[in-house]
């Protein structure tokens, strides 16, 4: 048999649950506002220190181009029909 059945949620044994769970929720959603706000606010001063040189940076390794051959010097220049 339940000894606490029949009784008020209120009495002694049961009197901290409800502040201490709203306690904990109010300091878990005030961490993990501090923790968003450090975070943003630390990203904001890299993003404004730091952008210009990485977006300078080259992403990946250049290729070198060969240009087209020229044309010998021996034969006349090819001129397109009108």
């Amino acid at each position: 048999m339940n000894r606490n059945a029949g009784q008020n949620p209120t009495d002694a044994g049961d009197a901290g649950k409800g502040w201490t769970t709203l306690l904990m929720s109010v300091l878990a959603t005030v961490l993990i506002l501090a923790k968003d706000i450090g975070f943003s606010l630390w990203v904001r001063r890299k993003l404004y220190s730091e952008f210009r040189e990485r977006a300078a940076q080259v992403v990946g390794p250049t290729r070198r181009t060969v240009p087209p051959p020229l044309p010998r010097a021996d034969l006349p220049p090819v001129i397109a029909p009108t």
